[in-house]
């Protein structure tokens, strides 16, 4: 998702890859995104890199065994 508008309306701007079951949460920093899902079968939180400089590539995944209400990762 986009701004548009000075914040007043997002926009998309692309489709992630290998998402299966609704996002709950996403947390991004420069060319990663960290996204939490929940679905019957799994609770993930996915990876994603940016490659290229404009395509999203899933680098790995936490299968957390719980409900993923919030993505906030930990600068180590």
């Amino acid at each position: 998702m986009a701004y548009k508008n000075g914040g007043s309306k997002l926009e998309s701007v692309g489709v992630l890859e290998g998402v299966p079951a609704a996002v709950r949460h996403f947390y991004r920093k420069e060319d990663v995104i960290w996204v939490g899902i929940n679905s019957s079968n799994k609770t993930l939180v996915l990876k994603y890199e940016k490659e290229d400089g404009k395509n999203w590539v899933r680098k790995g995944e936490a299968d957390v065994g719980m409900d993923v209400f919030c993505v906030a990762p930990k600068d180590i």
